[in-house]
């Protein structure tokens, strides 16, 4: 199975730009009053954008279902099993193309946005006595994030 890695690397850098956006544009965040070096500044991206290579990379496996057969088969190809790669090579020539369009990929991403990390901002909201704007912002945010990455996802990788 072939990925298109530059593709997925680009997508990785999605969930920050529209953190950035989001943050400090929509919601009017101002983080001027905090002074930050350069390095320390270069550091958190780089730092953020390793998180977002792992995230992205678990809404992959989660979005492509072609992975998911190819994950069945990818020890026996390892150890070099012609018979595996046949077959995997036959399953993916008929099936490869299937359900890899952006809607379908954004109907996977708005379902993982809302399984996912949605849970988790409704606990911390509740057990950290936030008010409910703040669970609207983060969720809006998470959910339209999910679903574009998996569009993007379903699409071009």
């Amino acid at each position: 199975m072939h990925l298109n890695l530059p593709i997925f690397f680009l997508i990785c850098w999605l969930p920050l730009v529209l953190g950035y956006v989001w943050y400090n544009i929509i919601m009017n965040r101002d983080h001027s009053s905090i002074e930050k070096t350069l390095i320390q500044r270069l550091m958190q991206v780089i730092i953020l954008y390793i998180l977002s290579i792992g995230f992205v990379f678990a809404l992959m496996n989660l979005t492509i279902h072609q992975i998911g057969y190819y994950e069945l088969f990818f020890t026996d190809i390892m150890k070099g099993s012609a018979e595996a790669k046949s077959v995997t090579e036959a399953f993916l020539t008929e099936y490869g193309a299937k359900h890899r369009y952006f809607s379908h990929g954004v109907f996977h991403g708005v379902i993982n946005g809302l399984t996912i990390p949605v849970p988790i901002i409704i606990g911390l909201t509740y057990l950290g006595y936030l008010d409910r704007q703040y669970l609207t912002k983060h969720i809006t945010y998470w959910v339209v994030t999910c679903a574009l990455v998996c569009g993007l996802l379903a699409e071009f990788v």
